[in-house]
């Protein structure tokens, strides 16, 4: 298909890093409401864990990004 009758203005990466923000924003909200409401301050140990992972993920995305060279037109 041509780049120029494609609609899809995001891309791939783009879709892939606005989920991983989402799932990191998720786990941590929920990691942080175990660690103020539980008995056990250990059990919001594993969803802070995933929301960092995810976070993470998703920063290394993003920094991948910009770090990558934009594609020159031919001449």
């Amino acid at each position: 298909m041509d780049d120029a009758t494609n609609q899809n203005s995001e891309s791939s990466t783009a879709t892939k890093v606005n989920g991983d923000f989402s799932l990191a924003v998720v786990f941590g909200v929920v990691g942080f409401t175990f660690l103020m409401t539980l008995d056990t301050p250990w059990a919001s140990l594993p969803m802070l864990a995933v929301a960092g992972f995810y976070l993470v993920k998703a920063l290394r995305a993003v920094y991948r990004e910009r770090k990558a060279p934009t594609e020159a037109p031919d001449a």
